[in-house]
């Protein structure tokens, strides 16, 4: 079961599961990455071309499968969001209630607060591989500066 931050409660039995399911799944993930974030904190000094090849191999995985999750997280959040408002007004409907759209807009918004916190969660994993990515280009391309500036000494 997903805690804290990644914890799902207030939603349908099926979306909780879904949802837990999801991040339960990607925990090996999350963590290569939050590794991999520590090791190249860890460096000192310029860390060797392989090295930097693979971080930028696993960031470019580990971010990429992220990537497709959040995408998927931002339709379930729309599909999520525009169901519990329909329920909303077949609900009223049914039971001869005035129905207020802007009380189950914000009533249909709240429902989907958790999902909606949860991909934000994996944006910011699929901006730390971005980065990661972004700091592997760094190194390699000042690796590539150094061969480049010993050869043409």
């Amino acid at each position: 079961m997903a805690e804290g931050l990644w914890a799902v409660e207030h939603c349908s039995d099926k979306v909780k599961d879904e949802m837990n399911t999801l991040v339960e799944g990607t925990k090996s993930d999350r963590d290569i990455l939050d590794t991999l974030d520590k090791e190249i904190a860890s460096y000192r000094e310029a860390p060797d071309s392989e090295t930097v090849r693979n971080w930028a191999r696993i960031a470019s995985g580990v971010g990429n499968k992220f990537r497709k999750l959040h995408l998927r997280l931002e339709a379930k959040v729309k599909n999520e969001e525009a169901n519990r408002f329909v329920r909303i007004l077949l609900e009223c409907e049914e039971k001869g209630i005035k129905f207020v759209a802007t009380t189950a807009n914000q009533d249909a918004t709240n429902y989907v607060s958790e999902i909606r916190r949860t991909r934000n969660l994996f944006q910011g994993y699929v901006e730390a591989a971005d980065n990661v990515i972004s700091i592997c280009r760094l190194h390699l391309g000042n690796y590539i500066a150094s061969i480049t500036s010993d050869v043409s000494s």
